[in-house]
């Protein structure tokens, strides 16, 4: 009864996180969309190095973000289903 418990326990956990995960990842895709706007405005607006550098930082934070995510998805992922 306690195995079984727990097994239910276990499911609601992955269930939660995998939820939170999810929304996690909504919320970047529309952090993406708005940084990627956002930098073709520079890229236009700036006929300098300036433009061509802000965007550059962009798509590195843009980068690192979508790593982290994915590393945590990948490890939600190999946790699901293991006792």
């Amino acid at each position: 009864m306690l195995k079984t418990e727990v097994g239910f326990k276990s499911i609601d956990i992955i269930k939660e996180d995998t939820y939170a995960l999810q929304k996690n990842i909504g919320a970047f895709h529309e952090l993406q969309t708005s940084l990627r706007d956002i930098a073709a405005e520079l890229e236009k607006s700036f006929e300098s190095k300036t433009g061509s550098k802000i965007n550059e930082e962009l798509k590195k934070y843009e980068k690192q973000i979508n790593n982290n995510i994915f590393n945590e998805h990948v490890h939600l992922a190999n946790s699901c289903g293991k006792k």
